[in-house]
């Protein structure tokens, strides 16, 4: 039978076990040794009472012999005086008896009939010291006698137990102490028995258990597959399983190294003492085309690149000396001749004697750290030859950074733009924080105004953007020096000024008097003098449209562009653009189809006939003759949208992301229009003025689309 018990508690069984068999053991003795005191305090209790018996007999016998001589009244004194004597014996008798009824009762028995004896003779010699010898006689021979005799068999009786008790006791202690002995060995030689046999019992299966563990150590250094599990629930069966989750962690782990190795991207080898290479990973495929058996056993210095072959012999030796664990970078040769860039780790192994390596391809970083250093060499030449200044900032406002342009700007050396301050060079509220500033500024483009070192300010136009770098948060500032910008702004504004007073007005008066001249106001002329006429208003006409746009595109770039927002009615719009172009569609040959629709929006009715007159006229203008052109109106919940469809010759895609340009000029196949191109920017302001879109559609070679979209009454927010 095979106990599941743990090593303590088998510990505890082989001390326990003896120890309880030892405790009965000395149980038994003890027992033993009450029962001989018992005995011994019997025989002695004999003994004492035997002594006090012959005592008491003895003084009895003298009594009875005393009591023969009853006539004289002298031996009746004396018996009486003997009897009295035995109280004292009586006492000591009733104290040997006490724990013994039996014996007590004797005792008592006697004691009585030795007080009834005493009480006779005290009636005896009463009667003879009357002078009544004859019924003294016949007291004591009729009473005395008979009581002697009851007293001698009482005494006699208590007197044999005690010698009979007395007389067994030598008997019993030869008994009792052979009894101890053969105990005492008995109980030592089966205590070493059972002691003994636990020991071997619990020894034989330790010893076992532990062979068999040990043996399952060897063969898991050795690889080998492990003895039978353990049974038991005893630590060596526990120890047994840790060992074997252990070899199962070790498996485990021994097959994701060896996974890792196998499908590591990096090559991992060792390098022997002389510099062979030996347990090449199978990556030294991809990284030097060599697969592992190929390399392993050649020397490294092999493999090396020439201009890397002596740098790699002095490595090598500190390396295999165990001086030196580091990284390296080596230029290796690939099986197809072409040089490989690798980043070696090294470490060195005292036991092992060797160094593991794992050597990393880095040629595409190589390649992307010259490509950065180039990068880094272009943005440098244009940090220094860009014409407007850039400058970075922390959240403080101090410069970190400035290009030449900055220190050209503000009259600076270069070297002291680092010590410089947003405060220091712009005119900037100094109660306000740069940061507030700066964030103030973020994403829009500002006209402020620029010190120089001299004091003398200027107009600069700032944008800040920000920047997040390893320092933390930072602010790009790019400055434009627009001195020259605005001195060409008043320029423009001088000659549009010029245009509208110098040029507009006499026009106007000029394509006056050719209407007059034409309706011969100021007399009748030939045919050909009218048709002179009307080609010189014409081109009068166009020279006013051309001022007029150009003034509407100043103004649309300066915010001076007017608007008169009211609630407007499509129809009554689409009316007044239609009565517009009416004359330039019949002349071109172009009609005109209507796809009615209506709606109500707030807008500026002037500048939507505007709008709407541009894109017809466009469309007419680039129509063939005879073709309609389509104008549609469609009000949605969200928005009203206006289109204009044409049958021309279409956009090209790559005109068409421009045409709401300025000066754009819209082309069909071969032949340019003429036109100002300004059309259709001046179109695109005043739609996204009104918080719509705009936009086109078209085909080449099948016409084009224009539409805009304005919100309705209900929904006056930007359309989508």
């Amino acid at each position: 039978m095979r106990l599941n018990l743990s090593l303590t508690q088998k510990g505890l069984l082989l001390v326990s076990v003896p120890l309880v068999c030892e405790i009965g053991f000395v149980a038994y003795l003890w027992g033993l040794v009450e029962k001989a005191d018992v005995e011994i305090k019997r025989q002695e209790h004999a003994r004492e009472l035997l002594t006090h018996m012959n005592s008491l007999t003895r003084k009895l016998v003298e009594a009875g012999t005393t009591a023969g001589s009853y006539s004289c009244p002298i031996f009746l004194g004396h018996y009486a005086d003997v009897l009295a004597t035995t109280t004292t014996e009586f006492r000591a008798l009733e104290d040997l008896t006490r724990d013994n009824p039996s014996e007590f009762r004797t005792v008592k028995q006697v004691e009585l009939l030795a007080d009834e004896g005493v009480s006779l003779v005290r009636q005896g010699r009463s009667l003879l010291k009357q002078g009544q010898e004859g019924p003294a006689n016949e007291l004591l021979v009729t009473s005395l006698k008979p009581l002697i005799q009851r007293l001698s068999a009482e005494t006699e009786l208590l007197t044999n137990e005690a010698q009979h008790d007395s007389d067994r006791g030598p008997e019993a202690r030869a008994r009792m102490q052979n009894q101890v002995r053969y105990t005492l060995i008995g109980g030592i030689g089966f205590n070493i028995l059972v002691a003994f046999s636990l020991a071997i019992f619990f020894m034989k299966n330790i010893s076992r258990n532990v062979a068999l563990v040990m043996d399952n150590t060897f063969r898991l250094a050795r690889r080998q597959p492990f003895n039978p599990p353990l049974t038991g629930t005893d630590e060596i069966a526990h120890l047994d399983g840790v060992l074997r989750e252990m070899a199962k962690a070790l498996e485990i782990a021994n097959h994701k190294e060896r996974t890792i190795f196998e499908n590591a991207r990096d090559m991992i080898c060792t390098i022997a003492g002389g510099g062979v290479l030996a347990n090449v990973s199978p990556a030294s495929a991809d990284i030097l085309g060599y697969a592992p058996e190929e390399l392993e056993g050649r020397w490294i210095v092999e493999l090396v690149s020439e201009q890397d072959v002596s740098r790699t012999i002095e490595l090598l030796k500190k390396l295999l000396k165990g001086d030196d664990n580091q990284s390296f970078e080596l230029r290796m040769k690939h099986k197809d001749g072409k040089i490989v860039d690798l980043l070696w780790s090294a470490q060195w192994s005292q036991e092992e004697n060797c160094l593991f390596c794992v050597a990393h391809e880095i040629t595409e970083r190589k390649v992307a750290e010259e490509l950065l250093r180039t990068s880094e060499a272009r943005t440098r030449s244009i940090l220094e030859t860009a014409p407007v200044g850039i400058i970075a900032l922390d959240t403080n406002g101090v410069f970190q950074l400035g290009n030449p342009a900055v220190a050209t700007m503000f009259g600076l050396d270069l070297a002291d733009i680092g010590s410089l301050t947003l405060h220091d060079v712009m005119q900037v509220a100094k109660e306000k924080p740069a940061e507030q500033f700066l964030d103030d500024c973020l994403n829009k483009t500002l006209v402020l105004e620029g010190r120089r070192k001299s004091g003398h300010l200027f107009p600069a136009e700032i944008t800040v953007k920000q920047l997040e770098s390893i320092s933390g948060r930072q602010y790009l500032m790019v400055v434009l020096d627009i001195t020259e910008r605005q001195e060409i702004e008043r320029l423009k504004q001088d000659f549009v000024a010029m245009v509208s007073h110098e040029l507009r007005t006499p026009l106007t008066s000029v394509q006056g008097f050719l209407d007059l001249l034409s309706v011969d106001g100021y007399g009748t002329i030939t045919d050909r003098a009218k048709s002179k006429c009307d080609v010189a208003s014409r081109n009068v006409s166009r020279l006013i449209d051309l001022i007029n746009d150009i003034l509407d595109a100043e103004k649309m770039e300066s915010g001076k562009f007017e608007f008169r927002f009211s609630e407007i009615s499509m129809q009554r719009v689409i009316s007044k653009s239609l009565d517009a172009v009416r004359d330039f569609a019949d002349k071109s040959g172009v009609a005109i189809e209507i796809n009615p629709g209506d709606g109500s929006t707030i807008a500026d009715q002037e500048r939507i006939v505007q709008v709407i007159i541009n894109l017809l006229s466009n469309a007419i203008k680039f129509s063939p003759k005879g073709s309609t052109v389509v104008l549609t109106v469609e009000e949605t919940p969200r928005y009203i949208e206006v289109s204009v469809t044409d049958c021309g010759v279409g956009i090209p895609p790559e005109f068409q992301h421009t045409v709401f340009e300025r000066f754009s000029q819209i082309t069909g196949g071969s032949k340019k229009h003429k036109g100002s191109g300004l059309g259709l920017m001046i179109s695109r302001k005043i739609i996204e003025q009104h918080n719509g879109q705009i936009g086109v559609e078209s085909t080449e070679g099948k016409g084009s689309r224009f539409w805009f979209r304005l919100p309705t009454i209900m929904n006056p927010v930007a359309v989508q």
